[in-house]
């Protein structure tokens, strides 16, 4: 398969690398000193497991003029998600197929109104990033993704993507209810951001105090209440399962929103919090939780400020 990895990251490094390494054609769009690194030394993986690699591969900033790819795996931040489409909009093509693999449960919509082709979706559970330029950092986790797509009409796409990424070594596979699956990873995510970026040190700093486990699994009730509210269809028990992930989370394990407000770097506070909140408000669901929680980060989601804002 052709395929072009935007945004060359941790997630889409890995397993575009991966994909790369099963013998694909895989084209890599960057920029900076990654992009740099990527032309001159390839791309390398290093992994917890020990099945390290490098290989050289073909980047750039822009994609060149010629056939449209088959694939795009798009694992840009949430926030980038505009400008990266108008990136890749002049290679997609009919037959071009968009994967959207990034957080909270609005890109999937954004994509189909920003480009004419088959726009897939699902949450990707995984450990991965950039340690250096060039470098990736397989870290762990489930290495899990979930392909699904709103239309009926294309699950084959979203099989085929799911089957390219399976042989390349993910655990990946065709979901039939993508909204549930999108939901079911952000009602844990959302409150695991919010929480640890507000100043829980960790999961197990969370998870060991009565009143932060409280706190989480009653954000987690208001994210499960928005899903079902916008037909998501979540089980019943969808916030005790966000609980127990909770419970087996690495114990000093945060969150790339937590980790990006200490850095002073953006934040995707809008995909993991603000959303919720909107949608609540829509839909005429409560969320007090969800609404504290980004009104006291809102100040902190440009970046630039690690401060208490005082």
């Amino acid at each position: 398969m052709r395929i072009v990895i935007m945004g060359a990251g941790g997630v889409g490094g890995y397993y575009g690398a991966l994909l790369a390494k099963a013998g694909h054609d895989v084209t890599f769009l960057a920029r900076g000193a990654h992009l740099t690194a990527l032309q001159q030394r390839g791309i390398t993986v290093e992994s917890a497991d020990g099945a390290s690699f490098t290989l050289p591969v073909r980047a750039m900033a822009r994609p060149m003029p010629g056939p449209p790819p088959d694939l795009v795996l798009f694992t840009v931040k949430t926030y980038d998600t505009a400008s990266a489409a108008e990136v890749i909009a002049p290679c997609v093509g009919a037959g071009t197929a968009v994967l959207t693999l990034q957080n909270g449960v609005s890109a999937g919509a954004q994509l189909r109104r920003a480009l004419r082709c088959v726009v897939l979706e699902g949450p990707v559970y995984v450990v991965a990033a950039v340690k250096s330029p060039g470098v990736i950092a397989f870290i762990g986790g489930r290495n899990q993704i979930f392909v699904g797509v709103e239309e009926d009409v294309d699950a084959a796409r979203a099989e085929e993507a799911a089957a390219a990424l399976r042989e390349a070594g993910a655990r990946a596979e065709y979901a039939v209810n993508v909204r549930e699956a999108l939901w079911t990873k952000l009602l844990f995510l959302g409150p695991l951001a919010a929480l640890t970026a507000l100043g829980a040190s960790s999961a197990g700093a969370i998870n060991g105090d009565d009143l932060a486990r409280g706190v989480f699994r009653a954000a987690a009730g208001e994210y499960a209440a928005v899903a079902n509210a916008s037909g998501a269809g979540l089980p019943p028990d969808a916030v005790d399962a966000a609980m127990r992930t909770l419970a087996a989370y690495p114990a000093d394990g945060t969150s790339s929103m937590a980790r990006d407000r200490w850095a002073g770097r953006p934040m995707e506070l809008e995909a993991l919090v603000g959303d919720l909140s909107r949608r609540g408000k829509e839909a005429g669901v409560p969320t007090p939780l969800a609404n504290a929680f980004y009104s006291l980060l809102r100040p902190y989601a440009g970046g630039g400020r690690t401060d208490s804002g005082a």
